[in-house]
């Protein structure tokens, strides 16, 4: 015995689409990721070249700025550190910033010595 399990004359896809209604935007933008999935990670991440020239240009160094002594841009640097260290700023923000350049500044430090005993051995 054979049974029938649609209603004759009824179209369950018809019926379907019109619950579930139009495609959203989204949904659009899904069914296009699918259908063309980039191939390669640079294409995942757009790192492909844009092939447009943006016509800038290295800003100039300022007249009074030069960078020959590395010991002494250092030295420089560890001193603007410890000026703005001696007087915290209120902003959280700031104070947030500071504490990564201190973090930054030791971990620097540390590369440094390892490097100049590794160099004496």
């Amino acid at each position: 015995m054979k049974v029938q399990y649609t209603i004759p004359g009824f179209d369950a896809q018809a019926e379907l689409a019109a619950v579930r209604g139009p495609k959203s935007a989204f949904q659009g933008k899904l069914a296009e990721i699918a259908a063309d999935p980039p191939v390669s990670w640079e294409q995942i991440l757009r790192l492909q070249p844009s092939g447009v020239d943006a016509g800038l240009d290295a800003p100039s160094r300022p007249p009074g700025l030069s960078f020959g002594d590395v010991e002494q841009e250092r030295e420089r640097w560890k001193d603007l550190l410890d000026r703005h260290l001696a007087d915290p700023p209120a902003q959280p923000e700031t104070r947030k910033m500071l504490a990564l350049l201190v973090r930054y500044r030791e971990a620097r430090e540390g590369v440094w010595s390892r490097s100049l005993a590794e160099g004496t051995k």
